[in-house]
Parts: structure tokens; sequence; C-alpha cells
């Protein structure tokens, strides 16, 4: 869900969150009798940076280590239960080992991100008051000297060096880590039984809790702050919690009728360039020449000498080899096959 929301509004949410004045972290640091620390300030705002971006980017990389975990084989956890293995020894014995390309892949992006550093730190510079300087990253810096100071020479040629240093690092940090792995290949992986014993799965299940709380409630603040006034939301209230009154059908009245209704352009031609770009994906694999190349693909496929005919096809089930490329490249059959 962070990952869903736009960059910009993410750390616009998370600016005001830091907020003294209506943010929810004074009630929360409340409730143990503790004061707020003020992430906008000189001493906080790389930490304050840092939760940003890894609220915002944590679920672009569980994507990626999703679809790394749903290509292991599901045999491979069956053996290893069957051996005795406890959750925790699959995870480090199996599922880590496994997973190594795509950990690989989100160390690169988050190396690539980190050097290209530029959106959060801009939104909140006119939030933080003077915490965050002009040459506070690279990217900053690059763009006060093009378009602040009109240096566009020099703005050009620290442009140019940050992407040569992006792909140096990069492709350093790739060939250190291929001959790692490459050299790691060479052995097995462990047997299960070989690592010690975990406790349990408690604990994971309460920092997984933890973690739940921590990326949705902000989204419970924007759900609570949307149906506030402006008295309300500076009214002195809680912040997590609603205000006397209601109002979100005021509050969406003035959004789609803002500057002549140009946020309700705005879902319309996102909802037309959709509708666009699915229509013309289904017109294109529809085609004839789409048709003629799959069918083409499926009789070369047939004609091949490596071709082999699954059991079913195969005589008495079928009389000949044309019989089982159909039955093969007509899909599954009620039956299930």
């Amino acid at each position: 869900m962070p990952y869903a929301i736009p960059t910009v509004i993410g750390a616009l949410m998370w600016g005001f969150l830091y907020s003294k004045n209506f943010g929810p972290l004074g009630d929360i640091f409340g409730l143990f009798g503790a004061s707020a620390p003020n992430f906008l300030s000189s001493s906080l705002i790389f930490y304050g940076l840092l939760n940003v971006v890894t609220w915002q980017w944590a679920g672009y990389y569980m994507i990626i280590l999703f679809a790394a975990l749903q290509g292991i084989d599901p045999t491979l956890y069956e053996a290893a239960r069957i051996d005795g293995a406890s959750q925790w020894q699959i995870v480090l014995r199996i599922k880590i080992p496994l997973v190594a390309p795509a950990l690989l892949l989100i160390l690169v992006f988050a190396l690539i991100g980190t050097l290209q550093f530029f959106n959060e730190p801009k939104i909140l510079q006119q939030l933080a008051a003077g915490a965050i300087p002009d040459d506070f990253t690279p990217n900053m810096y690059a763009y006060q000297q093009a378009f602040s100071l009109a240096n566009y020479n020099y703005g050009s040629a620290i442009s140019f060096a940050l992407g040569a240093v992006v792909f140096v690092c990069v492709y350093i940090f790739l060939f250190a880590t291929r001959k790692r792995g490459a050299s790691s290949h060479e052995h097995h992986i462990p047997s299960p039984a070989a690592a010690p014993r975990a406790a349990g799965r408690l604990p994971l299940n309460i920092v997984l809790g933890l973690l739940m709380v921590y990326f949705l409630v902000p989204f419970w603040w924007l759900i609570v702050n949307s149906s506030k006034s402006a008295a309300g939301l500076f009214g002195g209230g809680s912040a997590l919690w609603f205000a006397s009154d209601i109002n979100y059908l005021s509050n969406l009245s003035d959004l789609f009728t803002y500057s002549g209704g140009i946020y309700a352009r705005w879902l319309g031609n996102s909802a037309l360039y959709a509708i666009a770009g699915e229509s013309g994906r289904r017109s294109w694999r529809s085609s004839p020449v789409m048709g003629s190349r799959s069918t083409a693909s499926r009789g070369d496929a047939c004609r091949s000498p490596s071709f082999s005919a699954p059991s079913w096809c195969r005589p008495p089930h079928s009389s000949s080899r044309r019989s089982c490329c159909s039955r093969r490249w007509a899909g599954p059959t009620r039956s299930g096959r």
C-alpha cells in the first residue's frame, strides 16, 4: 500500500505527520509519557528522511521478494519438514539462498536510489525550516546550480559525473557479488538439521504485527484528517481520532470543484488512457498477424524432433502425433488434464 502512494504525496504526508501541531507523534509518544522528537530539526532530519524512504519503498522490494519466493518449488519445503527442519531452518537454509538473486537486485536498486535521492528532501525542505540545505544531496546540488544560480554548465557537469558514479558503483558491486556468488555455488546448501533449533514463530509474528501498524498508521491518519474541517484540524484535538464534526462530503465537494473540476478531468484522462491501452493490447493479440504467428509457433513445436507428448496423449489414448499436438495446444479438458 505505501508503494501505491506517489512519492510526492508520501513525502508531503510524512511532513505533516512530523508536525507538532496536528501530527500523531505527540499522541503516540504521550501514551508512554514522553515528548515526540522533532524529525524536521537539523539533528534528526536524516532519520526523518530515512523513515520516509523506508516506508515508501519497502513495498516495492517486497513485491520482488514475493515473486522470487513464488518461484521456489514447494516440494523443497515438504522434504525439509520431513527431515525435521523447523520454519527458521527452512528460511535460513532454503529460502534465503534461493532468493539471493532477488536480494542482489534489491541492493542494486537501493544503491541507485541512494545516489539519486532528490524528491523527498526537496519536498520536506520547505517544512524543515533550514534543516535541509540546497546541497544536501548531489541531485539537489545540481538542481540549485542549474535552476537557482543559472550555472547550467556546472549543473550539467554535476549530473554527468553523478551518472558516471552510479554506473561505476553498480558495476563494481555486481562484479564483486557475482564472484562471491560463483564461489558460493560450488558448495551444496547445508542440511537443515545442521542449523540450531529456533525458538518458534511468536517473536516473528510480533515483529510482523508491529510492522503492519507502522505501515498502516499513516493511512489511518489520512482517513481521520480528511474528515476534518480547518477548525477541527487545528483545534488541538487528537490527531488519530475524528473531530466532533465529519466533513467528508464538503471536502470531496471542494476537491471536485477546485479549479473548474480539474481533479475529475485527471481521473477521466487516467481512465481513458487505461481503456485505450487495454483495447489496443486486445486488438493486437486478436489481429491476423499475431494469430498466424501463434499458429505457426504451435505447428513448429509439434513438428520439432524434440517434441515429447504427455502420457495422456500417447497410445492408446491417441492414435497419431497430430492429435497429440492438437490436444496439447487446446488447453486443459474438463477432466482436468
